[in-house]
């Protein structure tokens, strides 16, 4: 079987449910953004929580077994998936990813192929990423952020992840975007101004590219049918 590669690389907090809880939360989750884990023949890695663990299991144990293409092959990695826990108050994003057997690629905190300096920085890019993708979309932004030239973030991040800038900043978007069109009642022309597109057709065209789906046939597929309300 193959391994697995587990990437948090997004949180998002939601306060006032957690406040409004019959027994409130005040932490949040113990998760990192950049931590990894490897899963090996599917099995739970070592300080994976359980929430997220039974949210991404079907995933990781349809990776480990060299299957993938998940969602109508929206994913540019078809032996990746994007998956969030099933905490309702702050769920974590997680990038899943299949690794040959006989690959070396492994968890950051391994310094056989990348130096300490290198971790520390790409880390450091997806709290960017995570703090800023609304707002700032540019490669330029985040390399100025790091005090380091395009070239050298996009050439880094493609060497420890396999997947561009612009990859975890769309992804991170279409997780937000999809996290809203469940949670809330926005209108799609109002959320698409929320997330600073240009105008509706243009947040439709990038859903559509991400997730397979217009906004409006995604949020129709989460309801809850009435009869079980």
């Amino acid at each position: 079987m193959k391994k697995v590669r587990i990437t948090a690389i997004r949180q998002t907090v939601y306060p006032d449910l957690m406040a409004q809880y019959e027994n409130p939360i005040e932490h949040t989750c113990d998760v990192k953004v950049g931590q990894q884990w490897i899963s090996i023949d599917a099995k739970k890695p070592e300080g994976l929580c359980p929430s997220a663990w039974s949210s991404m299991r079907e995933f990781v144990e349809s990776l480990a077994r060299g299957e993938g293409n998940f969602f109508d092959g929206w994913m540019k990695n078809p032996m990746s998936a994007m998956i969030s826990c099933n905490d309702g108050f702050r769920p974590f994003s997680f990038y899943l990813e299949g690794l040959e057997e006989e690959s070396t690629a492994v968890q950051p905190l391994d310094e056989r192929h990348f130096t300490k300096h290198t971790l520390e920085v790409y880390t450091a890019f997806l709290r960017l990423i995570n703090s800023h993708y609304l707002e700032h979309r540019d490669l330029g932004f985040y390399a100025d952020q790091l005090g380091m030239t395009t070239t050298y973030l996009s050439r880094m991040v493609k060497q420890i992840s396999g997947r561009t800038v612009a990859d975890f900043i769309n992804q991170a978007l279409a997780e937000e975007a999809a996290l809203r069109l469940r949670k809330s009642s926005q209108s799609i022309s109002q959320l698409a101004k929320d997330l600073h597109f240009s105008d509706q057709a243009a947040f439709t065209k990038f859903f559509i590219r991400m997730k397979g789906m217009t906004p409006k046939a995604f949020r129709n597929s989460t309801k809850v049918p009435s009869s079980l309300t």
